[in-house]
């Protein structure tokens, strides 16, 4: 059984490498049109159109990338679980990072978009993993358990570890001291079935709210709508104030007090 939990390990490693790739590749969807799309908006374009055909175009690479990734890694770790059971958690895994390189692409300025996309999916994905810490260790702590569920390396490698499992042989769950049974569940992971449902959808709706985030963002972001810009100078040009009144009313201490 260690060799396989090696090769889980593998999977974990393989799926963050799959996010880096789909959240980098996203960025040019709009952060190489952005100048276009300003243009575009003084001249009254759709808003909502745009971004939808954008999103569109976009679903082809979220279905096609985990295809060729699947006939690489599939074939080489040669898993228990069957391939389309594979291939559908890492569909959402390019799902959630694409939604994530769209967000990064609207929001971070272009000349830090790219490395904003290696550090953000490099997080996510292999320190929330559960490889290390393990998710039992992670549920210890308030704050990690939260930064956890928005993490799709936590999702992703749990939806992978429960469906490998189901497709263990009996030899390999119930061995006494080293069955994966116990092994995993000392490790944290639960592995009923509602667990592994609510990993997809964890990574559906994660996703979803990153596109719906990256059209809030793009809409308030064009020259009619700049809500968040305006919205960010006005936290700025309040805190300057405050900072400046306090420093105003601190004491000279070269001065005598008397």
């Amino acid at each position: 059984y260690q060799r396989r939990v090696h090769g889980e390990i593998v999977m974990a490693f393989s799926s963050v490498i799959l996010g880096l790739i789909s959240c980098m590749s996203s960025l040019k969807i709009f952060g190489s049109e952005r100048l276009f799309f300003f243009r575009e908006c003084t001249a009254g374009i759709n808003i909502f159109a745009y971004f939808m055909a954008k999103m569109c175009f976009g679903l082809i690479d979220v279905a096609l990338r985990p295809v060729l990734y699947c006939m690489i890694i599939f074939s080489f770790l040669l898993p228990y679980q069957r391939i389309g059971e594979y291939y559908s958690i890492q569909l959402l895994v390019t799902w959630y990072c694409s939604g994530l390189g769209y967000l990064i692409s609207v929001v971070v300025n272009p000349r830090n978009s790219l490395l904003a996309a290696v550090v953000f999916p490099f997080i996510l994905g292999l320190i929330f993993s559960g490889l290390a810490p393990s998710p039992k260790e992670f549920h210890s702590s308030p704050f990690m358990h939260f930064l956890s569920h928005f993490a799709y390396g936590n999702w992703g490698l749990q939806a992978l570890v429960i469906t490998e499992y189901n497709d263990y042989p009996s030899s390999l769950k119930y061995l006494p001291g080293i069955g994966a049974k116990e092994f995993l569940e000392n490790r944290g992971y639960d592995l009923s079935d509602e667990r592994l449902n609510t990993s997809l959808f964890g990574l559906f709706f994660l996703g979803l709210g990153f596109r719906i985030l990256s059209f809030i963002v793009l809409y308030s972001t064009t020259p009619q709508n700049r809500i968040v810009t305006r919205f960010i100078e006005y936290i700025i040009s309040t805190y300057t104030a405050h900072f400046k009144n306090r420093n105003a009313k601190l004491p000279d201490l070269e001065k005598p007090l008397l």
